[in-house]
């Protein structure tokens, strides 16, 4: 089980870097970034790695059948919608804020669905109700983060948050509503995950190892989530006209930079279906909160190191983050609990 961890903290600390290149693209609009980021991080690696990984891919796939297979790519295409959210919200709100408000619901949300559906039996034990509460703590903060990202809104303008200043609070408070939407959605990847075990289960039967069996379902879910992304970013690339954008003197440098964001972020994920495997069945339910815990904190450091926050509301948000890495903390020792059936 801790080897099991120790990979999920090392997949946090790569999906918190994944939109650290965006700064350094200042000439390519949003669109044109996310639409190389979806290329290589949602169909071209994912594809590569099942295909290179999973033995006899398409009977895995005939053997899990095809509800398996549309549920899975369903909860993709919602969870696709979630992630050009996502995107918009680093440019409106910020990186810390965006990672803490999204993380923060993504990692109730993502825990909790899976042990009332899967493990219904065990949610009054004691470790159930550990759970509730972490819970119910993510959601207060949730909200510090929020003020905290509010009070930062109106002091100074930051830099990673173009859309965002003092002078500007109303599409503030529009950019949180954003990030509100990617949280709700944001756990549907752990759901696939969590409800794709026909996709898992006969890549293993087909002798794939079970840290390997998740790249089936990723490829599948990733497509889904390319679906949605690639089309909304066709959309804002004809209603901005920013086409043109892809043949800019920088543009080697930027298809570069877009293909490492999407390296790190499929490659954080690969990590983590692989060390759902060394945590029993309750791998989903615990290993989703520490892994948004690891994203948090790492993405919360990289925006100090770049200045993002000022003392007042840096102090605030660390509450925040310290409030969730807490309860993401007790949800775990719950998880723990479950575990040994009590």
């Amino acid at each position: 089980m801790t080897f099991g961890i120790m990979l999920i903290l090392v997949a946090g600390i790569m999906g918190a870097s994944f939109a650290v290149p965006m700064r350094y693209m200042s000439r390519w609009a949003w669109e044109n970034i996310w639409a190389v980021w979806s290329v290589v991080a949602l169909l071209i690696v994912p594809w590569a790695l099942a295909l290179s990984t999973v033995s006899t891919l398409g009977t895995v796939y005939g053997e899990a059948g095809v509800k398996a297979l549309c549920l899975t790519g369903t909860l993709g295409f919602l969870w696709g919608i979630s992630g050009f959210l996502f995107g918009l919200s680093v440019e409106l709100v910020g990186m810390s804020l965006t990672f803490a408000l999204v993380n923060g619901m993504s990692s109730a949300i993502g825990s909790l669905v899976p042990l009332l559906v899967l493990h219904r039996q065990s949610v009054f034990t004691a470790g159930g109700l550990l759970v509730s509460v972490g819970v119910l703590g993510i959601v207060m903060g949730v909200g510090i983060c929020s003020w905290a990202g509010s009070l930062r809104a109106k002091s100074v303008e930051n830099p990673g948050a173009t859309a965002m200043s003092k002078d500007n609070p109303v599409k503030f408070w529009r950019g949180l509503a954003v990030t509100f939407g990617s949280a709700l959605l944001a756990p549907c990847l752990n759901l696939g995950i969590a409800f794709g075990h026909e996709i898992t289960t006969a890549a293993v039967n087909r002798g794939t190892s079970p840290a390997a069996s998740t790249n089936a379902l990723l490829a599948i879910l990733f497509t889904g989530g390319f679906l949605s992304n690639i089309a909304y970013c066709i959309y804002r690339i004809r209603k901005n006209h920013t086409a043109g954008l892809f043949t800019i003197e920088e543009r080697k440098k930027y298809f570069a930079l877009g293909g490492l964001m999407g390296g790190l972020w499929i490659f954080s994920y690969a990590i983590y279906g692989s060390s759902l495997s060394f945590l029993g069945e309750f791998g989903t339910v615990a290993g989703w909160p520490i892994l948004m815990a690891a994203i948090t904190i790492a993405s919360s450091l990289w925006d100090v190191a770049f200045g993002d926050w000022r003392r007042g509301p840096l102090r605030i948000m660390a509450l925040g983050v310290i409030l969730l890495i807490t309860m993401v903390g007790l949800i775990s020792f719950g998880m723990a609990r479950l575990q040994q059936g009590v």
